[in-house]
This record gives structure tokens, sequence and C-alpha cells, in this order.
């Protein structure tokens, strides 16, 4: 099974618990960015999108058959309040819970139901390559992104290319990019540079 396939398979044992990236990255050892960028790949979902999403798909249908108390589900779909839920339920869905338990019905939400492992072989993903290194100092553009922004990182890249050759002090001729300060959100900032001898000599930008 490859990473993608541990990662659905460890969201779906865990979506009604209020799991994060970082423990879906976890699951599968590999670093929080690799974990949303195989998975956007593999398939054309954020994770956690895709976890908040089978959620309250779960939740919808409980509530369709008629769940008495709306608190509960919440609690069972991993939302602390009926206020958090009933927002979150909103935003996936564009109704409210008591709306759906009214109607009895869940043919008019776009549910987000079960990936299928086979669906990912459509996507050839690598497995990630560990190396142990020294340390580096790396100066560059540094630009905080979230799962669903990510798409802008080949832009940042575009904006440091004219700048790489003349950098001061450059060491190498690599270039990286590095991924730092995660919150349990998922943001996380992205740093595309090259390694350097030190930062007195850099421009401020």
């Amino acid at each position: 099974m490859n990473l993608v396939g541990k990662a659905l398979w460890f969201i779906e044992s865990h979506f009604a618990e209020e799991i994060s990236l970082d423990d879906v990255a976890a699951a599968v050892d590999v670093s929080r960015f690799h974990m949303s960028r195989a998975f956007g790949l593999a398939t054309g979902m954020a994770v956690m999108r895709y976890a908040r999403g089978r959620r309250l798909t779960e939740a919808a249908r409980s509530l369709s058959l008629g769940a008495p108390d709306i608190l509960s589900v919440a609690l069972d779909a991993g939302y602390g309040s009926h206020e958090a839920f009933t927002r979150a339920f909103r935003d996936q869905f564009g109704l409210t819970p008591e709306a759906v338990r009214l109607h009895g019905r869940v043919d008019n939400l776009k549910l987000v139901e079960p990936i299928r492992m086979s669906e990912n072989a459509k996507v050839a993903l690598e497995e990630p390559r560990r190396e142990a290194g020294a340390p580096l100092l790396i100066a560059g553009l540094r630009v905080r992104y979230s799962e669903e922004t990510i798409a802008g990182i080949p832009m940042q890249w575009q904006r440091l290319l004219p700048h790489i050759d003349d950098m001061p002090g450059r060491i190498g001729g690599k270039a990286y990019g590095v991924c730092c300060d995660f919150d349990r959100t998922g943001h996380f900032d992205y740093i595309c540079g090259v390694a350097v001898s030190g930062v007195e000599a850099l421009p401020q930008n």
C-alpha cells in the first residue's frame, strides 16, 4: 500500500476524532508538506478537507435518519459544541444540521464518500527519500501557505530565480525548498532559496 493509501486508511479509521495533518503525516512517516502534496496529487483534494468532509458526511447521514440530539451528533463528529458543528456543517453543505434532520434526506447534499485505494493507481508517486545532512543557512523568499494555496509555490520560485545567481555568499549550485513553522490547521511557511555563508550582505527583500 502506498503512502496515500495508508493515509486514507488512517483517516477512515480516525475521522470521527480530532485528527490533524500532523497526525496523518506521522501515521505515514513523512513530512506534512510531502503528505499534503502527495495526497493532493493522488486524490485532487486537500488532506484535511477530505477528513472534514468525511466526518460531516457521516454526521449528515445520522441527521437524515432522525438523530434526536444534534449535540450528540456534533460530539460524535469530533466537534466540541453545537455552534462549531453548525458552522462547519453549513460551510460544507450550505444547510444547517436542523434543516437536514427536518427534511430527512441527503441526496441534495454534495457528500464526501470514501476514496477507494485502487483509485490511487492513476497517479504514480515515488517513495520519499530520507537523508542526513549537515546544517545549512538558507536565504531566499518566505511565504505562508495552507493546503489549499500551495499552488502558489511555483510563482514564488519564479520571483526568486532572477536573484539566485547574484545571491551574496552563495555556497554550491543547489537550490532548496524548506517547509517550516507548521500549525495544527495545516498552514506552514515555505522558503525557496540557496545556501549562503552569512546573512550580512543579503539584500533586505
